[in-house]
This record gives structure tokens, C-alpha cells and sequence, in this order.
């Protein structure tokens, strides 16, 4: 828990069960679980940093979280990417795949071009590792990544049609869970 003490910020352990903590869920729109946890004059088992280190540990940890979602989306674009590529060789319009329409090649070859560099940048970011403004770095990671996996999912969406839209079909699945990740802990002004 973070907290802030007469020397300062900090980061206690404390006991889960202890009077004070209060645990909330809550329903996502992608599924996925989560909630809140609330304290109220819950004594520290421990101390584990203060002061600067305190703040160091906290950007590290927010840092790693956005890394791992800029991963996640990433993965899942390319998902719906597959998808979308086996979609448009099996979907006939005029006796023909609509995989051979020279303007849904353009459309998966931006998408393509986008989604890698998305992948790069999530690999580059982990790389470094200990960056000076690891935070400030992985952010605009998640925030590029989160835009690549969206655009991606409304195309998927055209390109699929209502199959596209049936709740049980992975089109659908996955873009309520990109949707749902991109504008967790904050977007680049990607509307949910």
C-alpha cells in the first residue's frame, strides 16, 4: 500500500484480512476481473520503502504494469490480425475472396505495418530495462500500442461483418479486451 507518513511517502505491507481492508469486484467490459481494495486505519505489518525509493518503486511498479498491457495488446492485435487475414481468404463476394480487393490488402497492409512497430516498440521498451524515464517510456508504449490494437479491431470488425459482432466469436471477444485494456490506467484519447 502506498501511503504517506511524517517522513514522507512509503510502501507498508499490510495484512489482507486485517480490520480496515475492505475488498471490492467489479465487472469489466472485457472480462476480465478486477475491483478495488480501500484502507481505513490499518496498521503496517511492514515498511517496505520510504521517501525516494518509496517513489522509485512505485514508478517501476506502474511502469511494468503499462509494459505488460502494451504487450498484451500487441498480442492480441495480432490475433485479430490472423483472424482477419484467414477471414478475407475464405470470404467470397463476387465469386472471388475479398482478400484479392486491392483496397483490403492496403487496409491489412497498414495494418500489418502499424502492428510491427507497435511489437518493436514493446521489445524495445522491455530491453531497456532500467531507462531513466522508464515510466515516461512505457507509457507512450501502451499509448502506441493501444492505438495500433484498436484500429485494428475496427477494421476487423468491417471486415468480418456480424459474425464479427456475435458475442461468442474471438473478433468480438478480443475487442472488448483490447478496448477494455487501452483505456485502463489511462489512453491517448481512445474513446471506450
Amino acid at each position: 500500500m502506498w501511503c504517506a507518513t511524517p517522513d514522507g511517502p512509503a510502501i507498508v505491507a499490510v495484512d489482507a484480512a486485517a480490520d480496515g481492508v475492505t475488498v471490492e469486484a467489479s465487472e469489466t467490459l472485457g472480462g476480465a476481473p478486477s475491483g478495488s481494495v480501500s484502507f481505513h486505519d490499518v496498521e503496517p505489518r511492514a515498511i517496505l520503502f520510504t521517501g525516494a525509493a518509496a517513489t522509485d518503486a512505485l514508478h517501476d511498479a506502474w511502469a511494468t504494469v503499462l509494459l505488460l498491457q502494451a504487450g498484451y495488446l500487441a498480442g492480441a492485435a495480432q490475433r485479430l490480425l490472423d483472424l482477419s487475414c484467414d477471414h478475407v481468404l475464405n470470404r467470397k463476394q463476387f465469386g472471388v475472396p475479398i482478400g484479392t480487393f486491392q483496397a483490403v490488402q492496403h487496409h491489412l497492409a497498414n495494418s500489418k505495418i502499424a502492428l510491427d512497430s507497435s511489437q518493436l516498440m514493446v521489445s524495445h521498451t522491455a530491453w531497456l530495462g532500467l531507462h531513466a524515464d522508464r515510466l515516461g517510456l512505457a507509457a507512450e508504449t501502451k499509448a502506441w500500442a493501444a492505438e495500433t490494437a484498436v484500429d485494428l479491431a475496427r477494421w476487423s470488425h468491417e471486415l468480418h461483418g456480424g459474425v464479427g459482432v456475435v458475442d461468442d466469436h474471438e473478433v468480438s471477444l478480443l475487442s472488448r479486451r483490447i478496448i477494455a485494456e487501452a483505456t485502463a490506467y489511462g489512453s491517448a484519447g481512445i474513446p471506450a
